[in-house]
């Protein structure tokens, strides 16, 4: 029980934070044969793609009924938040378990406003490591390494 409630609770704290969730309730998500499908190992274990619209990042099992759609910018002192306070560790657990799929979708507003392009540098970075395979370990990294943002 007290799993389920860590988990509402980091998907009320992502959708505070600019995140996204559709679809509703958790389901356990079962073969064409019915019996349930175990979850991935880890997370290094999670199928990453390029969605058709060449801007989206889906991980998880394709198959999972519900998505969470994050929107980050890597320079977002809040998006840094919602990664160090528990936020992202929820819902990469979750997206492990099969329960959700998760869609990211990036921006640079930072850069516009602070000057400079680290936004952009990450996104890319983000982008070479999902043609790696490597887009859910780099992403974590990322945001673990976070410089301070300037004011």
């Amino acid at each position: 029980m007290t799993r389920h409630r860590n988990r509402t609770a980091a998907a009320m704290t992502a959708g505070a934070l600019g995140l996204m969730l559709t679809g509703c309730g958790e389901q356990t998500p079962t073969s064409t044969q019915g019996s349930k499908i175990p979850p991935y190992a880890d997370a290094e274990q999670l199928p990453e793609q390029l969605a058709p619209d060449g801007t989206t990042i889906v991980v998880g099992d394709p198959a999972a009924p519900p998505k969470v759609r994050v929107y980050e910018d890597p320079r977002c002192p809040v998006v840094e938040e919602f990664e160090n306070l528990g936020g992202a560790s929820a819902l990469r657990e979750m997206t492990v378990d099969r329960e959700t799929k998760t869609e990211y979708t990036f921006a640079s507003f930072r850069d516009d406003r602070l000057g400079g392009d680290g936004s952009k540098r990450a996104v890319n970075a983000l982008r070479a490591a999902l043609e790696a395979d490597k887009f859910v370990e780099y992403h974590e990294v990322l945001f673990q390494n976070q410089i301070e943002v300037e004011s």
